[in-house]
């Protein structure tokens, strides 16, 4: 078992401070309704993913594996691909002191100790050299040696021990020349790191290069090199090398097949470049995200449930889309020069334009496709659901890509963040396509879905771009601004969705979404991811730096998490109603909790029983009074009014009303049984009053305040 103790008691720390109070308000609710301790109604599934999490914890501590070390080869290769320099050291010293006379071993493993040195982890460190001293002491043997070649890999080591410490350019050239074969691999790689200027450097690494040395160095210095310089030509011989074209960077690959107009090569390329990091959890882990964030969509989708093969279709489109991105992002940057360079107005214009509205150009085009050649959109909310279903095939190609085994650290991230933030910014070019048929407040040039179009395309492109310019590193220190932009764009998205369902022409009372059960799963549902993550993490890097990332993961995103479950499904549906999209309330850090809806249509067929009267005594001879409620009404703009039957008629002004309606005495408070809610009771001031198209409630008359009991 793993020593990571450390992060096992922050875990159940955590627990045993969060769920004992959550459970005291559990078990007095319980009192209230008479519920069994071990229900929680449509939280259950909640309470098992905790269980299930904390076996999980357990379970991997327990049976996670080490990494395999056998061998100097598996060291290095572990070292290399998990980016842990401690292992690919050992590896490299190994294979040094194995064969002493290969100067490519000693580069590499002075390589992997200087950096490692130099990031400060010398207590993990157990290879076979301790200290400076020791090294130099292995290099005098060799160099004492009465083998040749032996003598020259002492030379050679300690000349690049000499540079690694920025020892006299001197001292280095003297144990340099001394090597009795200047052609031999490597040497010619040395000589260039001691080069003072680029175009002397270009030179030695060219020899390397021939000499066959440190050819992954050689030619990732090269092309860099000539790129930079825009120097395509010395690029393209690069390519067109055997022996250089195996360590050359994709990207280059793909740059010089583009400039030449090698299309079918570059597309073979863009296929590599995509698929080559392709790995099993990586494609669990965007399919995980997929098919969560396709839940909900569908669970949004109340009253006319879309055809599979529109929505397979829209999944297709937008996972093909990526590579037409791709292909327009080489325009920009190789055709019309247009990229990053640092400067800060270039740069925000580049993410405007040259990624944010590109980006939303691309992710539309499967939604437009839809609406111009099927009848599948013939709702509002399929211009939300096809919108989504796009911008989360594209997100979903775009995660493959990120989640290769150094990316598994974003998992949790890109499902948290970036696909909601595809979604609700696609989203807004859909709605604002939607309101120019359906909203009937349009009139003139508002209700042209071309502007329209153009228009929610400049937004949605300038939110895009805004987002990705202040999430660079750079701007680390006010992360602030696109946390607060995904906030805004979550609660944007919903109330969209809100308006969408309120307006559907299919709409039916009878049809109702739990708005509990659903956050509860999406809350749930997003957490596996984290967990997912972690047990991807433990078997790849080890448990301890499985638990290390777990317990960031939950710092940063519980609040995120949270907000996502309960503002996604704060929908109240009420036909017919146009509610104004809301920005930046939820800015304020609780604001998810107070201000989320309460799905009032789940109240409609609810048997009440009211109890007391507090101003009007002649209630009292009524009491208890029995009721159902039978429809919601909205009245001066409020949707919590209900239409309650009574068992017994009340008499006022010589009139039996059975029909009354009701509210609770505080707004946005929920109508539970059991609970001795305060609401308030009205009769209706003639018979027609419920067919008025705009109802205020100083119309109706006050009865008076009751308790549900």
């Amino acid at each position: 078992m793993a020593q990571t103790a450390g992060e096992i008691v922050i875990l159940f720390t955590l627990f045993l401070l969060v769920v004992p109070a959550l459970l005291v308000r559990k078990f007095g609710n319980d009192k209230k309704t008479n519920r069994p301790w071990w229900q929680f109604g449509d939280y259950n599934i909640i309470v098992m993913s905790l269980i299930w999490f904390f076996i999980l914890v357990i379970t991997v501590n327990v049976i996670s594996p080490e990494p395999d070390l056998s061998t100097p080869d598996k060291a290095i290769d572990f070292g290399n691909r998990r980016g842990i320099p401690e292992f690919a050291l050992w590896g490299f010293e190994q294979k040094m002191l194995a064969e002493k006379n290969l100067m490519f071993y000693h580069l590499k493993s002075l390589d992997f100790k200087h950096d490692f040195e130099t990031e400060k982890k010398m207590a993990a460190y157990k290879s076979h050299f301790k200290s400076n001293l020791e090294i130099d002491d292995f290099h005098d043997s060799l160099i004492l040696s009465q083998n040749k070649d032996l003598r020259d890999a002492g030379y050679f080591a300690t000349a690049y021990s000499f540079i690694l410490r920025d020892s006299s350019s001197e001292l280095i050239q003297k144990n340099l020349e001394k090597i009795s074969d200047q052609q031999k691999s490597c040497v010619q790689y040395l000589y260039a790191l001691l080069q003072p200027t680029n175009g002397e450097k270009e030179s030695y690494y060219k020899k390397d290069l021939r000499n066959k040395g440190n050819m992954d160095e050689d030619v990732d210095w090269l092309s860099s090199y000539y790129f930079k310089r825009a120097d395509y030509i010395s690029l393209l011989q690069l390519y067109q090398d055997k022996a250089a074209f195996q360590f050359l960077d994709l990207r280059f690959k793909k740059i010089i097949s583009f400039r030449n107009a090698h299309y079918f090569d570059f597309l073979l390329f863009d296929f590599e470049y995509v698929f080559k990091s392709w790995n099993i959890a990586g494609i669990a882990g965007a399919f995980l995200i997929f098919m969560i964030w396709l839940y909900y969509i569908r669970k949004i989708d109340l009253f006319e449930t879309e055809r599979k093969r529109y929505v397979l279709l829209t999944v297709f489109l937008g996972c093909i889309s990526v590579f037409l991105c791709l292909l327009l992002y080489h325009i920009e940057r190789y055709y019309l020069d247009f990229y990053e360079t640092g400067e800060a107005m270039n740069d925000l214009a580049y993410n405007i334009i040259g990624v944010g509205l590109l980006e939303e150009l691309i992710k539309i085009i499967p939604f437009l496709i839809l609406l111009r050649f099927t009848k599948a959109i013939n709702e509002p909310i399929d211009y939300i659901i096809f919108g989504a279903l796009s911008a989360m095939s594209f997100a979903f190609i775009e995660n493959i890509i990120y989640f290769d085994e150094d990316g598994m650290y974003n998992i949790h991230s890109r499902a948290l963040w970036c696909v909601m933030s595809h979604v609700a910014d696609t989203c807004i070019i859909t709605y604002l396509l939607m309101l120019t048929k359906w909203y009937p407040g349009l009139k003139g040039w508002k209700k042209n879905p071309y502007l329209i179009f153009f228009a929610g395309l400049f937004i949605a492109a300038t939110v895009h771009g805004l987002y990705d310019f202040f999430l660079d590193k750079k701007f680390a220190e006010i992360w602030v601004i696109p946390f607060g932009i995904v906030l805004s764009e979550i609660v944007v998205f919903t109330s969209m969705v809100n308006n969408c369902l309120n307006n559907s022409p299919f709409y039916s009372a009878a049809k109702n979404i739990n708005t509990n059960k659903l956050g509860a799963i999406l809350s749930s549902a997003l957490f596996a991811v984290i967990v997912f993550e972690y047990i991807c993490l433990s078997f790849i890097y080890g448990v301890s730096t499985g638990n290390m990332c777990l317990v960031d993961a939950l710092t940063e995103s519980w609040y995120l998490l949270m907000f996502l479950a309960l503002r996604l499904t704060s929908l109240d549906v009420f036909p017919k109603r146009w509610e104004k999209l809301q920005f930046f309330s939820s800015l304020n850090p609780f604001v998810f909790i107070m201000s989320r809806k309460i799905n009032f249509a789940k109240y409609v067929g609810m048997e009440l029983v009211f109890n007391g009267g507090r101003k009007n005594a002649a209630i009292l001879d009524y009491m208890p009074l029995k009721g159902v409620i039978r429809s919601r009404q909205l009245i001066s703009d409020y949707a919590g009014w209900f239409v309650v039957e009574l068992d017994k008629g009340i008499v006022s002004k010589k009139q039996t009303h059975t029909l009354v309606l009701m509210r609770s005495q505080e707004k946005n408070t929920a109508i539970e049984k059991n609970q001795k809610i305060s609401v308030l009771l009205f009769l209706m001031p003639d018979k027609d009053y419920l067919q008025q198209e705009e109802k205020k409630e100083e119309d109706l008359i006050f009865l008076d305040w009751v308790l549900i009991s």
